[in-house]
């Protein structure tokens, strides 16, 4: 009688099991060892860190000069979503022309309806004027949009990723109009270059807290790059909400 276990069949079969095993195992051991990282305050969020992003011309990594202060990343008049007084925030430097943030645009808004009341998030300027011919005024179109109200940002922000391919003077006060606000205000403030030093000031702090290109997050003042995936980022956030509640009792 053959061996049905030794059966090319049967062999797959508990090759395939084998796999499965041992994916559930290392993502089980990943997870446990985030959790662990994160309570004892060792994790380094940098290490979440992709290639996946919008170089700066002429900048090179710097680790030791990421910035690990939460209070010098968040800004009193940037546009947010969040509670202020959360113990976890998270900062985003991006750009609108950069292909690399549209791709992760979708993370971040799942992100913000998931933790709304939870954790504070805050969107600042990176246009990286070198290589994105129309970061700059985009960026600043949509200052002249948070300055009718931070709801009317959000909206203009999606519009403006997922139009992406026109950011021309012309499209940026059509996708405004889309908004709903007050256009006679928008206009005089985006043709004025209201917002040009506002911006510039963004992008300077980014490169002063050792931002290399876009996206570039700031997770409790620690910098992480590149796009990441949004089970990644649910699990550090989780356990950085579970910490503070836990330090609360």
């Amino acid at each position: 009688m053959s061996q049905w276990y030794l059966k090319p069949k049967i062999i797959i079969l508990w090759v395939v099991v084998f796999v499965v095993v041992v994916g559930i195992t290392w993502f089980g051991v990943t997870v446990f060892l985030f959790s662990q990282q994160i309570k004892s305050g060792t994790f380094d969020y940098s290490a979440l860190s992709t290639d996946k992003q919008s170089k700066i011309a002429g900048i090179t990594d710097s680790v030791s000069k990421a910035s690990r202060n939460t209070q010098l990343v968040v800004t009193l008049d940037d546009p947010s979503v969040g509670p202020r007084n959360s113990p976890v925030t998270v900062v985003e430097f991006g750009d609108f022309e950069c292909p690399f943030c549209q791709a992760f645009y979708p993370t971040m808004k799942s992100l913000m309806a998931r933790y709304q009341n939870r954790v504070f998030f805050q969107y600042r300027d990176l246009p990286l004027t070198s290589i994105h011919d129309y970061a700059q005024k985009a960026a600043e179109a949509a200052e002249c949009v948070h300055e009718q109200g931070n709801d009317f940002f959000w909206r203009y922000h999606d519009i403006l990723y997922e139009n992406q391919q026109d950011l021309t003077d012309e499209a940026l006060k059509k996708y405004a109009r889309q908004t709903g606000i007050d256009m006679i205000p928008f206009i005089d403030c985006f043709e004025s270059g209201t917002y040009t030093e506002e911006v510039t000031t963004d992008r300077n702090d980014a490169l002063s807290f050792g931002a290399t290109g876009t996206p570039t997050l700031f997770i409790n003042g620690v910098r992480v790059t590149g796009v990441i995936s949004e089970s990644k980022l649910i699990q550090v956030i989780d356990q950085l909400l579970e910490q503070a509640e836990d330090n609360v009792y």
